[in-house]
C-alpha cells in the first residue's frame, strides 16, 4: 500500500510497514515546507488555527499526531489543500533551527 502519492519525478513512496511514526514525521516536514513557501511563520499559523505554538511546532517536527480537522485548519491557514500534505517533502532531511542569514559587511571603527 502506498501512503504518499507519486508526484512528477518523485515516485518514491512510503511502504506501509514503516509505520505511522514515519508518516507523521514526513507529513510534519511537508507542512513546514508549505508553510515556509507561503511566507508564514509557525506562530502566525498557530494563532490562525487557535493552537498553542509549542503544540503546532510538535506537529511540524513530526512528534505529534493530529486530527483531520486540524489538518484542514492548517491547510486553510497556509492556503493549500489537505491533499498537498500527502506528497513527500522536497528536501530529504528536516529543517532545524533558524533560517541561515547572509553575513553583513561590518567595518570596525578605526
Amino acid at each position: 500500500m502506498r501512503v504518499f502519492k507519486e508526484t512528477g519525478e518523485r515516485t518514491k513512496c512510503v511502504p506501509q510497514d514503516q509505520g505511522a511514526d514515519l508518516v507523521i514525521e514526513l507529513m510534519g516536514r511537508r507542512i513546514g515546507e508549505l508553510r515556509a513557501r507561503a511566507g508564514k511563520t509557525q506562530a502566525s499559523v498557530a494563532e490562525a488555527i487557535s493552537m498553542h505554538l509549542p503544540n503546532y511546532q510538535r506537529i511540524e517536527h513530526g512528534l505529534q499526531n493530529c486530527t483531520v480537522r486540524t489538518l484542514h485548519k492548517i491547510a486553510t491557514a497556509i492556503g493549500v489543500g489537505v491533499g498537498d500534505f500527502f506528497t513527500l517533502p522536497q528536501s530529504d532531511r528536516g529543517r532545524r533551527g533558524r533560517p541561515k542569514t547572509t553575513p553583513t559587511s561590518r567595518t570596525r571603527p578605526q
